[in-house]
């Protein structure tokens, strides 16, 4: 199997390896998307800058926004699909910090931008959804429940409303 050749010259390579250096890729991740050989290219350019190697393993979230959105799906209809861990009670769940956070206090703040009073729930019907623009908490939840005035029923009431 013949192994893949740079594509590029090294003027421009080694600029782009340290900026993916820089943004702390593994060697070998550096090497798979450039198609460069690790060892020459991509280890020498950040041995030459001084810089550590990667750590191994899953580096970790940058913030609970960021893990919400790895584990959505979005629908057809303009939903998303709630596609990671659920707790005992079947509601979406994320653990970041050492904490459990709730999928719909997530997607609440993320779409209102302040923290939600009482439960969150979806407003739409559809099933799983954790969309941010569904989400809904006890003060909208209420504000949406006022009473509106009574409305006549029958034609005449279709009538006059058409009037004013």
């Amino acid at each position: 199997m013949n192994r893949p050749r740079e594509l590029v010259g090294p003027a421009i390579v080694i600029p782009v390896v340290t900026e993916l250096l820089r943004a702390g890729l593994s060697d070998r991740a550096i090497a798979r998307e450039l198609h460069v050989d690790a060892k020459t290219t991509v280890r020498r350019t950040r041995t030459a800058l001084g810089i550590p190697a990667a750590r191994p393993g899953k580096r970790a979230a940058g913030s609970v926004e960021d893990l919400f959105w790895f584990r959505v799906q979005p629908t057809h209809d303009g939903h998303l699909t709630w596609t990671g861990h659920r707790n005992r009670n079947r509601l979406p769940t994320v653990r970041h910090g050492g904490r459990n956070h709730s999928a719909y206090r997530i997607a609440f703040r993320i779409e209102h931008g302040r923290e939600p009073e009482g439960h969150v729930t979806p407003a739409c019907e559809r099933d799983g959804c954790v969309a941010p623009a569904c989400m809904q908490d006890r003060r909208i939840r209420e504000h949406a429940t006022v009473k509106q005035p009574p409305q006549a029923a029958g034609p005449i009431a279709a009538t006059s409303k058409q009037v004013l």
